[in-house]
This record gives structure tokens, sequence and C-alpha cells, in this order.
């Protein structure tokens, strides 16, 4: 408790001040107020088609200022806030094949503030001059002339007092592409620059997504496998949105969402006597989806460091405010108010549906996705992710527009929830339900801060809560039984509507065991020194990406890692490790694995093996038991070896 107290008010502090922009010049044309300056150099500055070039990245920082490193190197307790610097290429120019790779400036010890109080601690950090190298490879067909590349910095700068908000620059490099047949001399450009670059390193290092790439997406649909489109030109921009869409659309079946729609339901049969008030309401809350998931695409593409929808689940607030906020709800659908509150309390009330209302409440139905990710979302929002700000922006878009459509078609056509009873015991009883299960979502998100303050990563996190989660739906189950008795006199109506109840309580109780064990495979918890040996060994690592938070994970845990046959392969499999990585609570190191993957939001399967390499691995997030044997085989070199005729 006591390292998040101390890096709270750093992190607000680190948002809300001002700093003036860093110049993208060199030092001695910079602005004498800004604390980081930086330029960028070519190794050479005439190259030909298929060279292998440098791009020097000099950050200088003024006298006792400092960013923090790219490399895992910070202590947990200082790394649970730093914002680490960041070198990419802003966009990749038709000149450039590929990036090869980066290498980072090499940390050197300095002190900062102790955030456990007392003196000063030594820890590795960027200053003065730090040089960090982007490696480029010249595509061999690269049109002749004079062509130019954007790189881009990005930090945090602080000193032994603050630290400012977070910062970027982009530089443009120019080089001269010549014939192969040219005999022109090419020099090298400031060799003093490049005495710290690691020639070795050539081909060894995969390269992360940059700005402005194009690469295939790769969208898993089971069962029939792995659908690829590249989304460079209008049809494959198009097939983006679309997928991202459908995503969206299907995030509308996921347990995430699922308890919160027949609120909805019930809220739009009040208006269906009235079309065109249902429609207006309709159309507010689908706003009010769309404008959450646009926020989300602004935040990613304009706010340094957001990339991963987890980023909200990385402040333990957000979830904590949500679960207090369905808490109140529930008690609120209970009837349970009893004085008078603020009138924007009741605006979110179901019991009167208001414009300011349905939007909130479009707002509300986004969050509560959050926690999940749907077929054909994850893919594309992980691509989008990386993209230029437009096509980031309108991909989100895309997926709360998806998302929203069900509850238009359903505000168009009143007649479809005009049976739903709108008052009486009836209608009290659907009320009471509701709110009961409002309960079970808010003890699961106020569970989540709660598990991981009490989580020492690598170590498990406890699903103890999920007992609360399960007690919430045992009771709403019991009490739909019992109200049911008494409210109706009907034979038939009492056998299903109580029996329904009896069950739906103990699945309820089922599923809260099944969800606080840990499951019968033997993971092995992330740490890079744990990844470090098993590549080392030449083994098939079998990484599950998971969060408390995150119920797509749990449903692919359950209905799929937990299957006989993918159980025994993981625990008894020739050189294979299951590695887990939990993100639910404070765990840099797990996060900084995520993002090196270029992945957003989890559920996610990486599976690491000699047959597809360590540092492109195959990824899913979705998947079948046959799918995850396959691409076992596959990363273990047995399909290459087959298909060769080999044994």
């Amino acid at each position: 408790m006591k390292r998040i107290l101390f890096g709270l008010p750093r992190v607000l502090l680190a948002t809300l001040l001002c700093t003036r922009p860093a110049t993208a010049q060199p030092p001695d044309q910079g602005d004498a107020g800004a604390t980081v300056t930086v330029r960028a150099e070519p190794q050479k500055r005439i190259v030909r088609p298929g060279d292998q070039i440098a791009i020097a990245v000099v950050m200088d920082h003024a006298q006792g200022w400092h960013t923090w490193p790219a490399q895992d190197v910070l202590p947990p307790d200082i790394a649970e806030f730093a914002i680490r610097t960041k070198l990419e290429v802003a966009a990749l120019p038709a000149w450039v094949d590929r990036v090869d790779g980066i290498q980072y400036p090499k940390p050197k010890p300095d002190k900062v503030a102790n955030p456990n109080g007392g003196p000063p601690i030594e820890v590795p950090l960027y200053s003065h001059s730090a040089k960090g190298y982007i490696r480029i490879v010249v595509s061999p067909s690269a049109k002749l002339g004079d062509q130019d590349i954007e790189v881009k910095a990005s930090w945090q700068a602080c000193n032994d007092k603050v630290c400012q908000a977070p910062d970027e620059a982009t530089v443009k490099v120019r080089v001269k592409i010549i014939a192969a047949t040219d005999p022109a001399i090419a020099p090298p450009n400031e060799p003093e620059l490049f005495s710290e670059f690691d020639d070795s390193q050539w081909g060894k290092s995969a390269t992360t997504p940059t700005v402005g790439q194009v690469k295939p997406i790769q969208i898993v649909v089971p069962p029939f496998g792995t659908v690829t489109f590249d989304p460079s030109g209008l049809v494959g921009k198009a097939l983006l949105l679309l997928a991202a869409a459908f995503g969206g659309l299907l995030l509308n079946f996921t347990p995430c969402v699922l308890p919160i729609i027949p609120i909805k339901i019930l809220g739009l049969s009040k208006g269906a006597g009235n079309p065109r008030r249902c429609l207006l309401l309709g159309v507010i809350m689908c706003l009010g989806v769309t404008a959450f998931w646009l926020g989300i695409g602004l935040a990613m593409a304009f706010i340094t460091g957001f990339k991963t929808i987890s980023t909200l689940y990385q402040n333990p607030w957000f979830p904590l405010g949500v679960g207090v906020f369905m808490f109140s709800m529930g008690l609120g659908m209970l009837g349970l108010f009893t004085v008078r509150l603020p009138s924007a309390v009741y605006m979110i009330n179901p019991k009167s549906e208001t414009v300011p209302g349905s939007f909130v409440f479009g707002v509300l139905t986004a969050v509560l996705s959050t926690p999940c990710t749907a077929p054909f979302m994850g893919a594309a929002a992980a691509w989008a992710a990386f993209q230029a700000p437009a096509i980031t922006i309108s991909t989100f878009a895309a997926i709360g527009i998806g998302m929203a459509l069900p509850y238009l078609i359903l505000a168009a056509n009143p007649k479809w929830v005009d049976k739903m009873p709108r008052t009486g015991p009836a209608s009290e009883l659907i009320k009471q339900i509701m709110g009961i299960l409002m309960f079970g979502v808010a003890a699961f998100f106020i569970g989540l801060p709660v598990a991981g303050w009490l989580n020492t990563p690598p170590d498990p996190v406890s699903r103890a809560y999920w007992w609360l989660v399960g007690a919430a739906g045992g009771a709403a189950g019991m009490w739909l039984a019992y109200r049911t008795i008494l409210i109706t006199r009907s034979g038939g109506k009492r056998a299903a509507f109580a029996g329904g109840g009896v069950l739906f309580a103990v699945i309820s109780v089922w599923f809260a065991s099944l969800l606080s064990s840990h499951g019968p495979i033997k993971w092995k918890y992330f740490t890079p020194e744990r990844f470090a040996e098993a590549k080392s060994r030449g083994e098939t690592i079998v990484m599950d990406f998971t969060a408390e938070w995150c119920l797509n994970c749990k449903a692919l845990e359950s209905g799929v890692l937990h299957r006989k046959q993918i159980v025994k392969l993981l625990n008894d499999g020739d050189k294979i490790i299951p590695m887990r990585v939990d993100i639910t609570g404070n765990n840099p190191v797990g996060k900084a694995k995520l993002k090196e993957l270029n992945w957003v939001g989890i559920p996610l399967l990486a599976i690491f093996g000699p047959g597809v390499g360590y540092d492109d691995p195959i990824k899913m997030d979705s998947y079948t038991p046959e799918m995850v044997k396959q691409a076992i085989e596959k990363a273990r070199g047995t399909a290459v070896a087959r298909s060769s005729g080999a044994p």
C-alpha cells in the first residue's frame, strides 16, 4: 500500500504538469528551457539498395534531469509509475525494407528519491547524452535519389523533485540512395556517434510494429483457423473496419456485458408505447457506447504509453470506482435509496429513462465490456493501435458502432420488447434480480484491485473474491425461485421460473468453485530469467497472458486449456513449458512482455519454440484445443520436420 500511495501522486503529477515541448534539433540550436533535446543522424548519408544502416538517436538531457530506461532494470517500487523511453520509426517509407531492431542506450547509475522514504537510491537511468540506434534495411527496389525517414523518441523527464508530463519528438533523417553500380564513396557520418553501436546484432532482433507500418492482419476464427488479409488499400481498410465492428458486436455476447442487457431491455420496454421516444433513447445510448470507444481510440492515438485496453486496469482506482458505482446501482434497483440523492444519481437509474441517463448507460455498458475482448476485435485493435492516428481512431469507433448496433435495432423495433412487464410484482422481481446481480458485478470489480494489492508477482493472484460473485448469483437464483412461488398460482410458471432459479443458483456456486481455482496445469509464472532459461534449452514455451479482470481469459482457460488432452500435453509434453503472465496487479515485467509482443488487451496465447523462433511467436486471442495442439507442434518444429520427410 505504501508503494501505491507514493506512486499515485507521482503519476498524477506527471500527467498534470505542463512542460515545454522538446526540440528536435541539435543541442547548440535547441531551446535553453528544454529538459531533453533530440537529434538523429544516419550511419551513412549515401546508401545503396539492400544496404544495412543504423540511425543514431541522441537524447541530450539538461543538467540534473534524467529519463527512464527502456530496459527492465528498475526496482519494482519505481517501475510501477515510470514511463519508459521508446524509440521507433514514425512511418515506414517505401524505400525501407524493414526495421531490423532497436538498440537502446545503456543505462547509467544515478540517484533518485527513495519511494519508501529515506536517503536517495541509485538506479540505472538515461542522463547527459544517451545514444540509441535503430537498425534499418534499405529495400532492394528502393527508388534512387534523396529519401526521408522519420524517427520518434518518447520519454518522461524527471529530476530529484518532480516528473514532467510525458513528451515526444519526431526527427526527419535524409539519405541519398544511389545505384548499386555507382562508384561513389559513402563515407561514415559522425563516426563518434556510432562508437557504442553493436554491429553484430543484425538479423537477431525482430522489429516492433511502427506507426504507419503496414503488416498483414491475422484473425483467429475458431474452428476455421486463421484468416489473413492485407489492410493496405481501400478494400483492406474496409475489411479492417468490418472486422472491428463485428468484434464490437460480439462484445455483447461476452460475460462482461450480458448481465446488463436485461436492464436496458426493461428500460426500452417502458418506451415501447411511444416509438419515437423509444428510438430516441436507443440512439442516445448508442452514442454513449460509441463515444467511449472513440475516446479509447483517441487515447491510443495521442497519449504516449497508452497502447492497450488493459492500461485502464493498471490503475486500481478504475475497477474500484466501477465496482462502487455498480454497488450503488444495485441498491437503487432494489429500492433501497430512502433518502433524496443528487439528481445526477437518478440519471443512470433505469426507473427514469432520460436522455442524459441513456447516454451514461451507454458509456457504462461500454466500460463493463473492457475486461473482455471478442474474436476479430482483438486482432484488429492490436494492429490499429500502432498505426497512424486516423486509422487507430476509426478502428475503435467501428468497435463502438458494432457494439451499439443491437441496441439501435431493439429501439427501432419497440414491439420486440413490448411484452416485458412494466409494472406490478413481475416487473419489481426483474429489477430485484438485476439489482442482486449488480452486487455480483460490484464484487468482481472491487475484488480485482484488492487481489492485486495483496499479491506479489510473479506469484498467482488470489481468486477468493469469486465466492462473493457466486454468492450473489446464488442469492439471485434463490430469490427468483422464492418470489415466483409467491406471486403466481400457475403451476407451469412456478415450475419453470422456480426451477430455473434453483438451477441458476447451483450453476453460480459451481462457477465460483471453478473460477476460484488455478486449475490443473502446472504453470510457471513468467520472469525474464525463466523465459531466457527455457529459451536457452530450446524448449517450447506456451505463454498464457491473463488477468483476474479478463473474463474471456477464464472462459478460454476453462473451456480449452483445461481439456484433458491439453492439460496432459502442457504438463507432460517433451520440452514444453506452460508459462503464465498475470497482469492483474503491479506486474510491470509482465506488462512489458505484453507490450513487447505488440498486442492490445488480453486474452493472448503466445507460443514460442525452435520451429517459429522466440522473437515472433504464434499469437492467438481465441482458439480451440485442436488449434492449440497444432500451434505447439509448429512451434516445436514437428510440423516442419514431417513436411520435409524427417521422422
